[in-house]
């Protein structure tokens, strides 16, 4: 099978959706398929905003089997607030008004990838099936949409839709303004990973029959040789460890996760809290707003070595995050038998299963969620309880060697073979 993936970030960068779009193509490709990956030259998603963040070669290689295209994207103007404000208008104003051709305007600058559609179009040869993921940064996914539309390619799309807290609609409206829907509902399968997705998409007026839920997996192998007491040495950590995993910002549930653990060491709590990820902008200004604070540990961006120690070590894994289409860390913290928590909102509250393998709080509730890092770091046995019951789910249900024979079915189903 000859696959084209289109995805605006893909590795080096690091995040859910890369690891999604690299494992699956990877493993095609082992499986003897002919596998090409187009996508933007960002190395974090910080370089849609800035030309000082990282960029990967632009240019043509093979990457584990797999031909990865990269083509130079144009930081958006007046940095991270000019894009903030120009989505903002589009979601708010413009598309509401049917200014459809502002709209697309923005939205083709959702990361400013000019010459992507003539990459597409430079391939030379045809493909069985063209696969776009990430509806966030929907331009790279709309582009793809076009492109397939044209060759007649059988079309798939994999959104990783964030659809917020129940009832509120600040997140999801990111998702469902009219060029992002079009290409949704002009997939032969739009691909999803939970049942709140799932019922979100339908809510699109997408006919359920061609959503089909596969879920995310990691392989446990490649992640295991974690080892806790490097971690502490090298970051000279002593007390219980309560980690945060992704992208700091309000939306991922950093910030709540600080305003917890100031309470918790007002009342004299020994624990540690170290995060990991890109800090975006809003956090950052969240945290200086603060004096110093000994116990709290910002890492930035960690390598896969570093995460796998971070995860041995760890007591509890918290994202109580609202930006969520599944939730891979909380996978990541079962592979190492750690309790996680979660918000109620957008796939978090599938994944996690409340009171039995993590707690789930309501988003933004630092009261709540200090209660619970509390519970767990008082009481080890049902803290091991847990990451217990996380780690025979990962295995049963989020392994890759399910999920991928799930997502080839998908392919089979629709390729022009």
């Amino acid at each position: 099978m000859r696959v084209l993936h289109v995805t605006p970030l893909y590795w080096p960068s690091v995040g859910g959706g890369e690891q999604v779009t690299q494992a699956l193509s990877e493993r095609m490709a082992r499986d003897g398929h002919d596998v090409t990956v187009v996508t933007s030259d960002a190395a974090s998603v910080e370089r849609f905003w800035s030309g000082r963040a990282p960029r990967a070669p632009i240019g043509d290689e093979t990457c584990n089997g797999v031909r990865v295209i990269r083509v130079p994207v144009r930081p958006f103007p007046l940095g991270p607030w000019g894009l903030f404000i120009a989505r903002g208008l589009a979601i708010r104003l413009f598309d509401p008004l049917r200014l459809r051709g502002l709209v697309r305007a923005i939205g083709a600058r959702m990361p400013h990838v000019p010459h992507f559609k003539v990459a597409l179009r430079g391939l030379p040869h045809a493909f069985d099936a063209v696969h776009g993921f990430n509806l966030s940064w929907e331009s790279c996914l709309v582009d793809a949409f076009e492109f397939a539309r044209e060759r007649h390619y059988p079309y798939l799309a994999t959104p990783f839709l964030h659809t917020g807290e129940p009832g509120r609609v600040g997140v999801s409206r990111n998702y469902t303004m009219s060029h992002q829907v079009a290409a949704l509902r002009g997939s032969q399968r739009v691909i999803v990973q939970t049942p709140t997705e799932a019922r979100a998409v339908h809510s699109l007026g997408i006919d359920a029959k061609r959503v089909i839920e596969v879920g995310i997996g990691i392989d446990p192998r490649s992640l295991a040789g974690g080892d806790a007491e490097r971690f502490r040495s090298r970051h000279n950590l002593r007390g219980p460890i309560v980690a945060f995993i992704g992208r700091a910002t309000r939306d991922k549930g950093a910030t709540t996760l600080v305003r917890a653990m100031r309470q918790m060491w007002r009342s004299s709590v020994e624990a540690e809290c170290v995060i990991a990820g890109l800090v975006l902008p809003d956090f950052e200004r969240f945290r200086r707003a603060f004096p110093p604070m000994p116990r709290l540990r910002i890492l930035g961006p960690i390598d896969e070595a570093d995460k796998r120690d971070l995860l041995a070590a760890a007591d509890v894994v918290a994202m109580p995050s609202r930006a969520e289409s599944f939730g891979i860390v909380y996978l990541e913290a079962w592979a190492y038998g750690k309790p996680v928590i979660g918000a109620r909102a957008g796939g978090a509250a599938d994944v996690i299963t409340d009171n039995e393998d993590g707690y789930l709080i309501p988003f933004d509730n630092a009261d709540a969620l200090a209660s619970r890092i509390r519970e767990l770091l008082v009481d080890p046995a049902r803290a091991r309880h847990m990451g217990e019951a996380g780690y025979r789910k990962l295995h049963a249900r989020n392994t890759w060697d399910v999920i991928y024979r799930n997502m080839l079915a998908v392919y089979h189903e629709v390729a022009r073979i």
